[in-house]
Order: structure tokens, then C-alpha cells, then sequence
């Protein structure tokens, strides 16, 4: 009871009664359930040892507590965004260098990351069973546990977005200037953590201001409040890259390397890249008199890189095309695990996702009527899958929007579920078109991804 009280007690999770109590008591077991399938997952992500994103993050941490200089293992001072190390160090200063602890921390923020999946659910307008059926879809979606386990930016990151989209959702409610600083706060912890953010924030405030205008609402200063918070939070970080780097990065320098890696002729859509890669950027490099890369510091390296990439993607339109269609399949379609050659894992995830996009495309139809409530989850959905098909993919970049499908997932069941069932549902208007329509292009991806598998070409 100890753990409910917290949990309750935080100013967020006090707004939303959880009326009756059962409500209350199944929703500690859901956050009790998650938090467990975090843990057990520790051991068994790890059998290999850690990733490599995991020992750049440890090695960035190690320096900051023991010198207090942010930089990675590669000698960058800016490539990684810097909240997560940041954290990371102040858990080794504090508790010493163990990894037990961090492991505890990132497993608390995965199953809190569910509890606000469940509130965001409530604020959208779903009750309370279908917002326990999108946190039971949350606890247990495969790449949510294996990402809680792993000591990388996900979970925290999660964690801040879906708090980004209550606080949105309150302040075109409320209107107050705290709910404003909140979101703005929390909109800078959040691009500090990957700085992806920086890409949806503009979206996220113009959705806010549109929505605002449609309801006769005045949203203009709520978000100036917000924006303005927002640059009060990151400011820091940039200032502090200013001092290092003499030029302004707001929070990483990354992007540029980002959009080479995924768009050139040795590109694979992912991180990795075919051999000859590094032959031909080399000669790009002494085409732009660059005799010397090693030379250039990390800012040169990103802005030249992001110069080259769009010259390739200017000069070769049909296979930088041919790319972003690839880079969309990795990031909707790949199994997210960490893992690229266990196939049973891979099995699992794969038939989680479809399972999902099932239930998504069931509650897209149900939910259809609350054009309002889409516009800030679709604008979401939308961006991050521009970013990740114009720069390099990865099939764990969709985890934060894993938590948002899951919503529909728990739409869509709970309307079937419901008296009326399937056939009521998919009798109004053009819901059975628009359903077999979506159902259609699952069959038809998944069935080409089952074929590339088993030929071998994937």
C-alpha cells in the first residue's frame, strides 16, 4: 500500500479520480505486473553482455561522476543527447558505480510509463476498462520490456512523452499558467533525452493552437508560456555547448551523421551501411577539400556530413525514394528487440505488433467521431515516422508511439467487447470499407515481410 500511496500522492496522478476502488487496487497491479516483467527481463537481455548504446551511456556517466566532463567514448562532447547519462551519473555519484540500481530506476520508469498510458486513456475519453486493456497491452508488449531492461534512453524517454500529451490535454481544459511551465518543462526533459522531440514540439504546439481556435478557445499565450519554459530548460545544455563547440547546437550534433548514414549509396536504411561506405566518403570528403576528416572537429564532421547527404538525396531522388520506403518498412514492420538474430524473439514481437495494428485499426474506426483527440496522437505518429524515414531508422525509434496504439488497441477490444459487438460497430457508415480497407494492407505487408524472411532476403 506503501507503493499506491506514492504513486497516487504525485500531483498528476491525483487528477484523475480512480473511482471505484477496484479501479485504483487494478491499476497498482498492472504497475506491480510490469515492474516484474521489467526485472525478470534484466538477466535475460544481458546474457550476451550490454549493447553498445548501453556502454556508451555507463562510459558517459563513469566520466561525468569521476571528472565531470561529458564525453564519450569516441571523444564527442555533444553526439549524445544528455539527460539519461546525466541521470545515470548522478546515481553513481550518489550509490557508487553498480548497475543494479539504474536497472531498478529504468524498470520503475517502463511500468510507470504504463500507469500514464492509462491516464492518458482517461483523458481521452475512454473508460475505465479500456484504459486497463491499453495498460495491460502496454505491460506486456514485448519491445516495452525488453527497452525497460536495457540501460538506454527509452523508458525515460516514454515516460516524458506521454506526460507531454496529459499536460496538453489539461491545458486546452484548464487554460492555467502552471499547466503551461509543466508542459513546457516537460517538453525539455524530454528533447534532453532524445533530442527526436525537437521535430514534434512545433507540431505539438501548432496542434495545440489550432485545436484552441476550433473550440473558441485563446490558446496563444498558454503556449508562449510553454515554449518559453521550454527554451529555459534546454538553454543550459546549449549554452554550455556553445562554450565547447564556439557555434550553437541546441542539444546534439548527431542529425547530420544521421541523415548520411541513411541516405547514400551504401545505405542500408538502418545504422549499419554496406562496405565501400567509408572509401566513398572520403572521396566526398576531398571533393569538398577536406584532405584530411580526422582534422574536423564533431560539429565540422555533422555539418558536412548533413551537406553531402543532401547533395546525394538532390542527385539520386529515385533511390533516396526507394530508401524512405525501406527506411518506413524497418520502422513500422521490424520486430523491436535488441537481438537481429533470435528468431524466436523476432516470432514474438512480429505476431505483438500485428496483434497490435489489429486492435489499432479497430479502435481507429471507433474512435473515428473524436477528430479532436486524434489530431495530437496522429501528429505524432506522423512526424516521427518522417524523421526516421528522411534520416536512418531503427524498429526501436516507434517505441514511443507503441504506448499511443496501444490506447486505440484498448479502443478498439473494448468496443468489440461490448454488447454490440464487432458487427455493430462496423455498421456504421463506412466503418466496414475503412476496416477491411486497413486489415487489407496489414495482410499485405506482413504477408511480403513473411516472404522476404523466408527467402532470405531479410
Amino acid at each position: 500500500m506503501r507503493l499506491g500511496g506514492f504513486l497516487f500522492s504525485t500531483p498528476v496522478l491525483k487528477e484523475f479520480p480512480l473511482e471505484p476502488p477496484g479501479q485504483k487496487r487494478a491499476l497498482l497491479w498492472v504497475f506491480a505486473g510490469a515492474f516484474a516483467l521489467r526485472l525478470v527481463a534484466i538477466p535475460l537481455c544481458h546474457g550476451l553482455g550490454y549493447t553498445g548504446d548501453e556502454r556508451e551511456y555507463i562510459y558517459l556517466a563513469q566520466q561525468v561522476s569521476q571528472s565531470g566532463d561529458f564525453v564519450d567514448s569516441n571523444g564527442e562532447r555533444s553526439t549524445r543527447s544528455p539527460l539519461f547519462p546525466l541521470m545515470l551519473s548522478g546515481v553513481f555519484a550518489v550509490a557508487g558505480e553498480g548497475l543494479l540500481l539504474p536497472h531498478l530506476l529504468n524498470c520503475f520508469f517502463g511500468a510507470l510509463a504504463v500507469v500514464l498510458g492509462y491516464l492518458l486513456c482517461l483523458r481521452l475519453g475512454g473508460d475505465s476498462r479500456t484504459a486497463l486493456v491499453a495498460a495491460l497491452a502496454m505491460m506486456l508488449y514485448p519491445g516495452l520490456i525488453v527497452y525497460s531492461a536495457l540501460l538506454q534512453t527509452e523508458s525515460l524517454f516514454i515516460l516524458f512523452f506521454l506526460a507531454v500529451f496529459i499536460l496538453s490535454s489539461r491545458l486546452l481544459e484548464q487554460h492555467s499558467n502552471m499547466t503551461s511551465v509543466m508542459l513546457g518543462l516537460v517538453s525539455g526533459l524530454a528533447a534532453l533525452t532524445r533530442a527526436v522531440f525537437l521535430g514534434f514540439l512545433p507540431v505539438l504546439l501548432l496542434s495545440i493552437l489550432w485545436i484552441g481556435k476550433k473550440r473558441d478557445q485563446r490558446m496563444l499565450r498558454p503556449v508562449l508560456i510553454s515554449l518559453l519554459t521550454f527554451c529555459i530548460v534546454v538553454l543550459p545544455w546549449t549554452i554550455r555547448n556553445f562554450l565547447v563547440h564556439d557555434t550553437v547546437v541546441p542539444i546534439s550534433t548527431w542529425a547530420g551523421k544521421s541523415l548520411l548514414i541513411g541516405n547514400n549509396p551504401y545505405a542500408t536504411g538502418t545504422w549499419s551501411v554496406n562496405p565501400g561506405f567509408n572509401t566513398w566518403l572520403e572521396e566526398q570528403m576531398h571533393m569538398r577539400g577536406v584532405a584530411d576528416p580526422s582534422l574536423l572537429n564533431e560539429v565540422q564532421v555533422s555539418e558536412l556530413s548533413g551537406t553531402i547527404a543532401f547533395n546525394y538525396i538532390a542527385s539520386h531522388p529515385i533511390h533516396a525514394l526507394e530508401l524512405a520506403v525501406k527506411k518506413l518498412h524497418m520502422f513500422w514492420i521490424y520486430p523491436v528487440t535488441h537481438s537481429d538474430s533470435y528468431v524466436p524473439l523476432q516470432a514474438l514481437a512480429v505476431s505483438a505488433d500485428f496483434i497490435l495494428l489489429l486492435g489499432v485499426a479497430l479502435g481507429l474506426v471507433a474512435f473515428s467521431h473524436e477528430r479532436f483527440n486524434l489530431i495530437l496522437i496522429l501528429g505524432a505518429i506522423l512526424v516521427f515516422s518522417l524523421t526516421h524515414i528522411v534520416l536512418h531508422a531503427e524498429a526501436r525509434y516507434r517505441l514511443p508511439l507503441v504506448p499511443l496504439l496501444c490506447i486505440f488497441f484498448g479502443i478498439g477490444l473494448s468496443s468489440v467487447l461490448r454488447k454490440e459487438g464487432l458487427a455493430g460497430m462496423l455498421s456504421r457508415g463506412k466503418a466496414k470499407i475503412v476496416f477491411s480497407g486497413m486489415v487489407c494492407v496489414l495482410m499485405t505487408v506482413y504477408g511480403f515481410t513473411g516472404w522476404l524472411f523466408l527467402t532470405g532476403k531479410i
